[in-house]
């Protein structure tokens, strides 16, 4: 018999933990099981808090009370996200079959399945590490992603080679000679390696000030030294700085990782170089240009070394610096992808070690204990080392992602469940989906009469209050948004590292055979990569309104990526749209799909060629381009509903105008004004030599207006092959 008192604790925990007051919500589950203990329900949902709150062992002892009071699929797949937060992958992987065993309905569960599987085989490993130790090698992924030009998601502060002429050229040359000096002679003559370490320093230190000027970061104003910890330059030069300062005893890793910078450099100024040397240039070219191909490869070894650093500094170092590189670690971490992939796959290592057979588990437990210690000092928010973590699906956060408010939460605030059978028959399946309808749209509902509806939206502002909040906030909600790859690092660059963005639409236009639909046909697959190799870790969904999808074009794409063609085909949901109205009714299908499954991606190709078909003339412009705006805000909510990315193609027009003689391309995109401002991101594509596109930033809130060059080929978009 449910006790009703029990019940209305376990609401009001319900309602805490929607308003992310996960302490709250753990003390009101503690009242509910106080009053009734026999409910493996309270169990289960303070499971829930506790896993929000990162504490692992308390979840797990959580979920397995529920189990022992009745078992449960979603205790088990408690079990199993706690166990995976902890990287017991095997462990994690039983609970959640068994969970699937009991609820085979749930897909999220066989994705989470899925996910832990590609972590304990993560794929076949070439490397002599991995032969010979029976294990992947650690940067196993970075490599693949590297082979398969997927660009390591960047954050603005990597390592750039920076335009400083001869002067530039000759200190990275010394840096480079003494550091390979240094490292001799720390075993043959350690006291001139002291004598040659404090020369490293200090020529690193005049290196990096040569970059700085040319950056314009030596400048004595406050916004521009605020800068600094975002720029390796100026960190490097502040490091070095400190181990002068503080007369720090020569560190060998941090002699090679500023050694391999050097050389990174000297590679990309290797035509600069070749004039310099002349005829002498041909000693050393093969060697550059091996450099040259295994430029991705210096960089993930020298962020390793980066990262082992902090280790050697902390037994080293003295405390003063050690808390110096601390920090450094930190502003690294925090704007470095290639730092960020070196952390993650430190621990991983580690772990992978710990969780042996024959190992104590009290080792793997302080490891754990030491890296979350680490994660609360160099990492800028509570994942810093963390692994990807399972797929959401539910309102308590069957996972670590950000629990999804079902619109089924009304039923706690007096709606029926009749109201809500209608709200999702009309395209409205979570909270901010309520939310975000005006009250018009929403007594357009068959069956909603205006009581209703003010009732309704009333109990979503208290499932889920939707008002002002800071811009510190607002920037660490900016920190979940997904980035997917294009396939071509160059495009990906362009778009500010990383590819496409999530909650926001990216819209690409120009003529016939400019590679608009070949980027989609690209990223649905990229979207299904995880996420430290560009992807999006999700499903897509391709509205095809002109009949160009084609599946076939989709397993050379996911054979580049070492992906399994048909698994990848299984993984896109394809619809065929025949008017504009068509168009829209699929596009409120999607929401269903995706309150269901984990999806990354909604690809409309393109998004007015039906409105072009069904309204002509002057005469029905206004209702086309009504129709239109109501269409892409539909889109815009999607996408932030469900944080996926939105790419839609566009037709262009010749402008008809008397201008169009005076200027270069007096093409235009379809749509006007509203689709201009509907788009957050507009891209123009062009036809270049050969194989080659061009494209440019036509309007973005935060992009400048460049452009790059792209190639299409077998295996979708790629970098521009001359």
């Amino acid at each position: 018999m449910v006790n009703a008192v029990a019940e209305e604790l376990k609401a009001r925990g319900n309602e805490a933990f929607a308003a992310k007051n996960f302490e709250e919500a753990i003390a009101l589950y503690d009242k509910a099981i106080e009053v009734d203990s026999t409910n493996f329900i309270y169990y289960n949902n303070r499971a829930a808090a506790y896993h929000e709150l990162k504490n692992y062992a308390k979840a797990i002892e959580d979920a397995k009370r529920s189990i022992a009071i009745e078992n449960n699929a979603k205790a088990h797949a408690r079990l199993g996200a706690a166990l995976w937060a902890q990287m017991k992958y095997r462990e994690a992987k039983s609970e959640f079959e068994v969970a699937a065993t009991m609820d085979p309905s749930k897909t999220s569960i066989k994705d989470s399945i899925q996910a832990l599987e590609q972590l304990i085989n993560p794929m076949a490993s070439t490397s002599a590490y991995a032969n010979r130790r029976g294990v992947p090698h650690p940067y196993e992924y970075a490599r693949a992603a590297a082979a398969a030009n997927a660009a390591v998601q960047l954050w603005g502060g990597e390592f750039v080679s920076v335009e400083t002429g001869t002067i530039g050229l000759v200190l990275d040359v010394a840096v480079a000679v003494l550091a390979a000096l240094q490292l001799v002679s720390s075993m043959l003559a350690p006291p001139m390696a002291s004598t040659l370490w404090t020369y490293v320093l200090l020529i690193t230190m005049g290196q990096q000030a040569v970059v700085m000027r040319m950056r314009n970061l030596l400048q004595f104003k406050m916004d521009i030294l605020s800068s600094w910890m975002s720029h390796f330059s100026s960190l490097l030069f502040t490091l070095c700085f400190f181990a002068q300062l503080t007369s720090v005893r020569p560190i060998m890793f941090m002699v090679v990782f500023i050694a391999a910078y050097s050389v990174l450099d000297l590679v990309q100024k290797r035509q600069q170089v070749a004039t310099l040397m002349g005829p002498m240039y041909r000693l050393i070219a093969p060697y550059m240009q091996q450099a040259d191909l295994a430029k991705d490869a210096i960089r993930i070894f020298t962020a390793t070394v980066e990262a082992l650093l902090l280790f050697t500094v902390m037994f080293t170092g003295g405390t003063f610096f050690t808390l110096v590189y601390i920090q450094y670690a930190k502003y690294r971490y925090n704007h470095d992808g290639y730092v960020k992939l070196a952390f993650k796959g430190l621990r991983m290592t580690i772990t992978r070690m710990t969780t042996k057979s024959f190992m104590p588990q009290a080792v793997d437990r302080y490891a754990q204990k030491f890296f979350d210690l680490l994660d609360k000092r160099v990492g800028d928010c509570g994942a810093a080392f963390a692994e990807p973590q399972p797929l959401h699906n539910s309102v308590t956060g069957e996972a670590a992602g950000q629990p999804l408010l079902e619109v089924e939460r009304l039923a706690e605030h007096g709606i029926g469940a009749a109201d809500i059978t209608k709200l999702k028959q009309a395209g409205i399946f979570t909270v901010p989906g309520v939310q975000m309808q005006c009250r018009k749209d929403l007594i357009q509902i068959k069956g909603l009469s205006e009581a209703k509806v003010d009732k309704i939206i009333e109990a979503a502002r208290r499932v889920s209050e939707v008002g002002f909040i800071t811009g510190s906030s607002c920037l660490q909600q900016r920190s979940t948004i997904l980035r997917i790859s294009t396939g071509s690092v160059a495009l990906d660059q362009l778009l500010g590292g990383g590819g496409i963005e999530s909650r926001s639409i990216t819209e690409a236009f120009g003529e016939f055979r400019t590679g608009k639909t070949q980027i989609g046909h690209t990223l649905c697959v990229t979207c299904q990569l995880p996420l430290e190799m560009g992807g999006g870790n999700g499903k897509a969904v391709y509205v095809d309104t002109e009949g160009t999808f084609r599946p076939e074009r989709i397993r050379p794409i996911a054979e580049r990526f070492g992906m399994d063609s048909n698994s990848v085909l299984d993984n896109i949901l394809v619809a065929r749209a025949y008017t504009h109205e068509h168009q829209a009714h699929l596009l409120s299908m999607v929401a269903a799909k995706m309150a269901e499954d984990q999806f990354s991606l909604l690809v409309v190709d393109s998004i007015t060629a039906l409105f072009r078909v069904d309204f002509s003339g002057r005469g029905e412009l206004a209702e086309r381009q009504q129709k239109l705006a109501k269409m892409l805000s539909q889109l815009m909510k999607i996408a932030e509903e469900f944080n996926i990315a939105v790419y839609i193609t566009n037709q262009v027009v010749s402008d008809p105008g008397g201008a169009s003689m005076f200027v270069a391309d007096p093409k235009k995109p379809v749509g006007g004004h509203i689709l201009a401002h509907a788009s957050t991101t507009r891209l123009s594509l062009r036809k270049g030599r050969g194989d080659q596109r061009v494209c440019k930033i036509f309007d973005s809130p935060s992009l400048p207006e460049l452009e790059c060059v792209y190639s299409i080929s077998e295996q979708g978009i790629i970098d521009a092959v001359e």
